[in-house]
């Protein structure tokens, strides 16, 4: 497979959740504390894991929640990633990707969506660092705006940006929809849309295309 998109995050392990009492579970009684306990890790088929690392893209796209803090290892409680034993397999042969990734990040660099995408993340680790408040309130006024101003990526009524996917359901899907009622078939409209307006997604897309024709 070939991976695109932003590096996970990092978790390799599951927990369960149990009554904080060392007697025999009653299933009448009221349990109002709770300890969360991690019972398994699991592996790749070639012996690593995800936990901690994540998953890293063959092609990394621009992604605001690059920054470490957002990921798994910035838990204090994160475990560190360990090795397991390697399974029985045979490696398909890899993907031919540096032309790909080339002509991936050429678009990527010169899109305006990705470039405010750059420089969201940038501001953010230099937000996390510190910072200066202004007290008077004139300039504090000021320093709201263009703060605001930073999440402006995320404000759906200036993205409403054209359509650059063409998107529909397929036949199967189409003969469920068809009975939604009113409401139903509103959230699948709201779902194409959203979709044909998804940038990462549209440039998967323009790899999917570079790929095929290769």
């Amino acid at each position: 497979a070939l991976i695109v998109g932003g590096n996970t995050y990092g978790k390799g392990s599951a927990q369960i959740v149990e009554p904080l009492d060392t007697n025999k579970i009653d299933p009448k009684k009221k349990y109002e504390d709770f300890i969360k306990v991690t019972n398994s890790k699991f592996y790749r088929v070639n012996g690593s894991t995800v936990q901690w690392n994540g998953v890293t893209p063959d092609i990394i796209f621009p992604d605001v929640y690059a920054d470490v803090q957002f990921k798994e290892r910035a838990n204090q409680s994160a475990l560190v990633p360990d090795e397991s034993k390697k399974g029985n397999y045979t490696a398909l042969e890899q993907i031919p990707i540096s032309d790909l990734k080339s002509k991936s990040e050429l678009r990527v660099k010169n899109d305006a969506y990705f470039k405010s995408i750059n420089e969201f993340a940038n501001w953010i680790s230099k937000y996390k660092s510190g910072r200066v408040i202004p007290l008077q309130w004139n300039d504090y006024v000021e320093y709201k705006i263009k703060l605001k101003a930073n999440f402006s990526i995320f404000d759906s009524e200036k993205n409403e940006g054209p359509q650059i996917i063409k998107v529909s359901n397929n036949k199967f899907d189409q003969q469920r929809i068809d009975l939604l009622d009113a409401q139903g078939k509103q959230v699948n409209e709201t779902y194409l849309k959203n979709i044909s307006k998804d940038n990462e997604l549209a440039e998967a897309c323009k790899i999917f295309e570079d790929w095929i024709k290769k």
